[in-house]
């Protein structure tokens, strides 16, 4: 959210930003530039800052009657209601967020598991070698060449991959005679492998098809930020005879902090509207799951 203000005196520009919290560290979201207190909004915001800006006003202005009187009762209900409405995304984003990493540890735990017994599966056959009691030739079946070292698995494909060629390189051994492995058999090899391959095909369609988003977000972001558009300007109103000191205070406990920076360049204001911008179309991509909120 970028609220500009152009200052009256033209040889002294006083530049703020706001540093409000963020999903983005060393970011800056806000630039300011003040005049009086009069301002064009221009809004671009993540739906953490427009819950953190609503929370304070709410709590601030709202939470006893005389204050809110002040502001109206339309403005303090629209405030609490879509408050409300984002306290609820954020709780959805943190149990999908919660849900994923339950089911990457998941994930790794079969990925490891799968690993173990492919690996097992070729010492087995490499200790009989060395044994003696297999022959040399054995190995050839699988594409190596005896003495030779169990290989390291990194990543899902490679896995899968190699334990598709394991299992119709043994098939072609048996079927010319050769012994059935033991601890670990061969079927058991295929039991953890296809649990993992199960495991990789679930969360590739889980990455794969778009989550659906909150139905009618696009309309509750804009009906939000104009909503905090007219929180802002009633604060100008109210407070607009305080001393500056006061007035910035006032701001900065509703959500909008400022510091000064006169050695912001143009180049940096470029940057911050770029990466704001790039913020709120990540949020509009990363969709928090399908809900709908009545408006």
């Amino acid at each position: 959210m970028f609220f500009i203000f152009v200052s009256k005196n033209k040889q002294k520009t006083v530049k703020y930003f706001s540093i409000i919290s963020t999903n983005i560290s060393n970011k800056r979201f806000y630039l300011c530039k003040r005049n009086n207190f009069m301002l064009i909004p221009i809004l671009k915001n993540t739906d953490e800052q427009r819950y953190v800006i609503l929370k304070n006003c709410s709590e601030l202005l709202f939470a006893d009657y005389e204050t809110a009187s002040e502001f109206g009762e339309e403005l303090s209900l629209q405030t609490a209601k879509y408050l409300d409405i984002f306290d609820r995304i954020r709780a959805y984003d943190k149990y999908l967020e919660e849900e994923k990493k339950q089911q990457d540890a998941n994930f790794a735990v079969l990925f490891d598991k799968a690993v173990l017994f492919v690996r097992h599966y070729l010492l087995t056959m490499h200790m009989a070698i060395e044994r003696g009691e297999l022959p040399v030739t054995t190995a050839e079946y699988y594409g190596f060449k005896f003495p030779f070292e169990i290989p390291e698995f990194k990543s899902d494909v490679q896995l899968i991959k190699f334990a598709e060629k394991l299992f119709d390189d043994d098939l072609k051994r048996t079927s010319a005679g050769g012994k059935y492995f033991t601890n670990p058999s061969i079927g058991a090899v295929k039991v953890w492998v296809e649990k993992f391959a199960e495991a990789v095909e679930q969360k590739n369609n889980k990455y794969n098809i778009k989550k659906g988003e909150v139905e009618n977000i696009d309309k509750i972001r804009s009906d939000a930020d104009a909503l905090i558009k007219e929180l802002f300007n009633s604060l100008i109103i109210k407070i607009g005879t305080e001393q500056e000191s006061d007035s910035l205070k006032v701001l900065s406990a509703c959500g909008f902090d400022f510091i000064d920076d006169d050695t912001l360049s143009d180049a940096e204001v470029k940057y911050d509207n770029e990466a704001a911008e790039q913020q709120n179309v990540k949020n509009k991509n990363d969709k928090p799951g399908q809900l709908r909120f009545d408006l």
